[in-house]
């Protein structure tokens, strides 16, 4: 038997699927949604949204104790309470959303959907195998180490080095002694329980309250390097299976296997099928996520299938790095320096990193490739997202984040589990959110607008932000009320390019907007406090340059926190508008710009959790006003070290919009 997972040929699989019809909770017929939702908005409004969730049927989370599935996920979503495990593996905690979200993809790994399925279906083939009871955690408790990290060869998928096949094979195959046949019988009823889901979850009356897209995430990690993507389809119209990292030839080919298998299988389906690709952590990756195309077709293939990346989430934020091609004294926001997985590597750790590592070096180098291929590859639109591993998308309020994953999070910071996953554990985040600007809330509007870039990031919060491109703006139009209908009359709205000058126009204009989140009752927005515009652009001899504008608000407003209760304190902004002309255009250089808005100061969830649960206060000075913090005391290594801040200023992050002589 072959090391990577044996496949049958469509038509097979289609003989297959109708013989577990039994299996199966999907029907095969396609639903349109209503033509129109009662809150159609012609100029588009703001949905939020986490379109990176993982539940139960990701082994990752199943390790440590999370059963909530794919249908909690979407409740959870809307406004239902799930329960999360204790450090007995009890499901005592709970959490719960403080606003409905608009729009969820779950993405559970592709990766072992065989496996976990088998072991999560009692009477199952294989359900009483000893991979199946390390799974499930059976007979180690969660003071252990949490299985099956250490057990058989699922360690296989999450490092695929010391010896192992790379791609992985599969596990499934490991649990039944290589009968492909019944390993992809279970893989194909899972993927077809999650489609039932999304289907259960998707609002199809006018009231369009809320939509959830059928996804998965196909997880490549070779030597603890972060290759993944999220697999986003537009309907209900799906491939039979779902590709994953085990389906790969070769590391070298996955990704390009992986858009060949989404073109033939969907696209070129002969149906309704349509799909993008989203890659995250790029700050994981060590800049292998972004390797240069080696062809224009693959260029091609890439601009393409990603015109998206997650640029924040719970391992940390992709933004940029200080000192790594950047002197942006902003950019040290929510770091996680390591490889994926490696929990050796320190925080504060100084190891220099590949620039594109980060957003906005690949953004810049985007430029440069198309001027020598023709393409640019690396046309991203920002989105955020969650990762959480709790099937609890969107929950992103630092003062009672759950923390992540399972069991794992029932230990505040400096706990004994925290200590044994420390640093990782406590430089995590409560993740972000994506923000699609559409004209309602179905699967077509919404994915349009995915593909066509008009989307933002945020790391949490909810402001609403526009920006808009043009060469004629008016400087008075932020007091305008038609402002929003003159941004798409006179220009063009994040994520798209700008069109040619007019004869006369000498720079580009922008119109950039942030409304403050307004919060709920248990938790009151923050003020803003300003808003930037990063510019990146390429030379004539091919080189990259980038610049930071404040162009509204109050950068030196004096906002910082109460340190004994954390309550926001100082001035701030219910909104901020500007106009804004380029003052260092040059016509003959390509060039992107986007918008970054800025919260006043904010207390970390870690600085809630060391005052509430632990009783360390990290703002704590002795009595002649010197930081004095106890490191000795449980939980004072992280409550006390200087490289987690105990103040943060949330933030959003527009799309660009690019210019091309």
């Amino acid at each position: 038997m072959s090391a990577t997972k044996v496949r049958t040929t469509r038509q097979g699989r289609t003989i297959l699927l109708i013989c577990l019809s039994i299996l199966l909770v999907v029907g095969s017929f396609h639903v349109s949604h209503a033509q129109t939702c009662d809150s159609y908005e012609a100029l588009r409004q703001p949905f939020f949204g986490d379109l990176h969730v993982h539940t139960s049927y990701s082994s990752d989370a199943f390790v440590f104790y999370v059963r909530n599935s794919p249908r909690e996920a979407y409740a959870f979503a809307k406004g239902t309470p799930i329960t999360l495990p204790d450090m007995e593996g009890l499901q005592t905690r709970s959490t719960q959303i403080d606003r409905p979200l608009d729009f969820v993809a779950v993405t559970d790994h592709s990766e072992y959907f065989d496996a976990t399925n088998i072991c999560q279906t009692p009477g199952a083939p294989g359900y009483d195998s000893e991979a199946c009871v390390n799974l499930r955690g059976d007979n180690v408790g969660p003071c252990g180490p949490p299985l099956p990290l250490n057990s058989i060869d699922t360690n296989n998928f999450w490092n695929d080095n010391g010896g192992h096949t790379d791609p992985p094979h599969s596990l499934c195959e490991v649990i039944m002694g290589n009968d492909a046949l019944v390993c992809e019988s279970y893989e194909i009823a899972l993927w077809a329980d999650i489609q039932a889901a999304a289907e259960e979850a998707y609002d199809r009356t006018s009231a369009c309250e809320f939509t959830s897209f059928v996804a998965y995430e196909f997880t490549k990690a070779p030597e603890n390097l972060n290759y993944h993507r999220n697999v986003i389809f537009r309907n209900e119209d799906v491939p039979l299976t779902a590709f994953s990292y085990s389906d790969a030839t070769t590391r070298e080919t996955a990704v390009s296997e992986l858009h060949a298998s989404l073109r033939t299988e969907c696209l070129e389906a002969g149906g309704d099928c349509d799909v993008l690709t989203i890659p995250h952590n790029p700050n994981l990756s060590m800049g292998a996520l972004f390797e240069d195309p080696a062809t224009v077709a693959e260029a091609e293939d890439r601009a393409f299938f990603e015109p998206l990346v997650e640029i924040h989430q719970i391992k940390g934020n992709s933004e940029c790095r200080t000192g790594t091609g950047t002197t942006d004294e902003d950019c040290g926001f929510e770091l996680t320096v390591m490889k994926y997985l490696d929990i050796l590597n320190s925080p504060s750790d100084p190891t220099p990193l590949p620039e594109r590592s980060f957003v906005r070096n690949v953004l810049k180098d985007g430029l440069a490739i198309e001027q020598d291929l023709g393409v640019n590859p690396f046309k991203l639109g920002l989105v955020g997202g969650t990762d959480a591993h709790n099937s609890n998308p969107g929950n992103t309020i630092e003062k009672d984040w759950p923390q992540d994953p399972g069991f794992a999070g029932a230990v505040p910071p400096g706990g004994p589990l925290a200590l044994q996953l420390a640093p990782v554990v406590s430089t995590w985040n409560p993740g972000g959110l994506t923000v699609i600007w559409a004209e309602e809330n179905t699967r077509d509007s919404l994915f349009d607008a995915m593909r066509r870039k008009e989307v933002y990031a945020t790391s949490g919060t909810r402001p609403v932000v526009r920006l808009f491109g043009g060469w004629s703006f008016d400087s008075g139009l932020c007091g305008e009320t038609n402002r929003d209908e003159t941004g798409y009359a006179q220009g063009v709205p994040m994520g798209a390019d700008l069109p040619s000058p007019p004869v006369g126009a000498t720079s580009p204009v922008f119109i950039v907007s942030a409304l403050k989140d307004a919060g709920s009752v248990p938790y009151p927005g923050v003020d803003l406090q300003r808003i930037q515009i990063v510019k990146g652009w390429v030379d004539s001899m091919g080189d990259t340059h980038e610049a930071v504008y404040e162009v509204a608000g109050d950068p030196a407003n004096g906002a910082w926190v109460n340190e004994t209760t954390c309550e926001p304190s100082g001035d701030g902004f219910n909104e901020l508008c500007s106009v804004w002309t380029d003052p260092a255009f040059d016509p003959t250089q390509p060039a992107f710009y986007y918008a970054r808005v800025f919260e006043n100061p904010s207390c970390r969830y870690t600085t809630f959790s060391c005052i509430d649960n632990i009783g360390i206060n990290p703002f704590h000075y002795d009595d002649e006003g010197e930081p004095e913090c106890p490191t000795a005391t449980a939980g004072g290594e992280t409550c006390c070290n200087p490289a987690i801040k105990p103040v943060i200023q949330e933030r959003a992050w527009t799309s660009p919009i690019w210019y091309t002589p």
